[in-house]
């Protein structure tokens, strides 16, 4: 440690969800699709060229943009690929802000903005939500920012705003606003299209979308994100991004989902069917469940704690998330599964709930 950095010293790491070891574990932790993804990605796989991997990647992912760009009509010099939505966000904080600037993030959120502010050495507020878990966009103003994350909907509760709200903030806001869309996809009943802040690109220049292939579209284990912004944005991610930042197997099965698009929508619409089972389960069982928009649901009971129930169900070989953090420490998260697994999940709490 004694080359250790002050920004290093001082650092909380991201906790990811816990990865079992044992495969017969029902993992409903870390938000992933319950779902293989499309038979294209497998097939390809099966038939990907050797050759091609003794040669550098396209280092600008001509491919990948001109089907992003037909998909969501976007123009190709605003869109960014990156490895996983993770390396976008770092990117963020090295392209577009400077040690002296403050960062405002919602609470609850996704944790890893506060790991990269104090990894970046970037000072930051969260800013509270009610009682409900609701955001009010006029709270995000209490403290003058430079760039504000929102997750939409929103991690771990799931709550969904409207994009009418978002633009009526973003119109007023002199900074920089991070839309995050990891769980878009599940908003709704056409795969997020309708229901994302892409539309107000044209109208906000300050408005940088950013999307992952971890959640809808079934791919985690390939590392791909995307974001979209005005051509400035995207050229400030560009000058910063590594060479060969997506490696060449990632770019051909990110390809290849999304010529299968229509894969992903219908594997969304089972995982929205489930969530839909589960939330009438868990309400039935006495929890309280936040109405959700993305591929989990938060949730609390009335008399049984969450830690207890989070152990009772581990005990039987089932994961959820618990976070023993603030506000947070009597609630789970739990990511919807096949329907299967849901069917499992809830025959398991019914015991425990006696």
């Amino acid at each position: 440690m004694n080359f250790w950095n002050r920004n290093l010293q001082n650092l909380t790491p991201y906790t990811p969800g816990e990865q079992p070891v044992n495969q017969d574990i029902i993992k409903l932790n870390t938000n992933e699709n319950p779902y293989p993804p499309s038979p294209r990605v497998l097939h390809c796989l099966r038939e990907i060229v050797s050759k091609k991997l003794s040669l550098y990647p396209d280092p600008l992912w001509k491919e990948l943009k001109m089907i992003l760009s037909e998909i969501y009509h976007i123009p190709q010099d605003q869109i960014f690929c990156g490895n996983g939505s993770d390396e976008i966000l770092s990117l963020i904080f090295r392209c577009f802000l400077n040690t002296e600037d403050h960062v405002v993030i919602p609470y609850p959120n996704y944790t890893l903005y506060e790991t990269l502010a104090q990894s970046n050495g970037i000072s930051y507020t969260y800013i509270q939500s009610d009682d409900q878990f609701n955001i009010a966009f006029d709270s995000l103003s209490q403290i003058k920012s430079n760039m504000i994350f929102f997750t939409n909907p929103n991690a771990p509760t799931g709550r969904y705003y409207s994009i009418d709200d978002i633009y009526n903030f973003c119109q007023n806001y002199q900074g920089l606003f991070i839309l995050d869309e990891a769980y878009i996809d599940f908003a709704g009943e056409s795969a997020g299209l309708n229901l994302s802040g892409i539309g107000l690109l044209s109208q906000l220049d300050n408005l940088l979308i950013v999307r992952t292939f971890s959640k809808a579209f079934s791919l985690a284990g390939i590392r791909f994100g995307y974001a979209f912004g005005s051509k400035s944005l995207i050229e400030g991610l560009h000058r910063m991004k590594d060479s060969y930042n997506l490696n060449y197997i990632t770019q051909l099965l990110a390809k290849e989902s999304l010529i299968d698009y229509n894969y992903m929508e219908k594997t969304a619409l089972k995982v929205i069917s489930n969530r839909n089972k589960l939330m009438s389960s868990l309400r039935s069982l006495g929890f309280s469940v936040i109405e959700s928009g993305a591929n989990f649901l938060f949730t609390s009971h009335t008399k049984y704690k969450a830690e207890d129930i989070f152990q009772r169900l581990k005990q039987k070989d089932i994961l959820v998330r618990y976070f023993n953090q603030p506000r947070l420490d009597n609630y789970l998260r739990i990511s919807i599964g096949s329907e299967v697994e849901v069917t499992r999940l809830i025959e398991q709490l019914k015991e425990i709930i006696i």
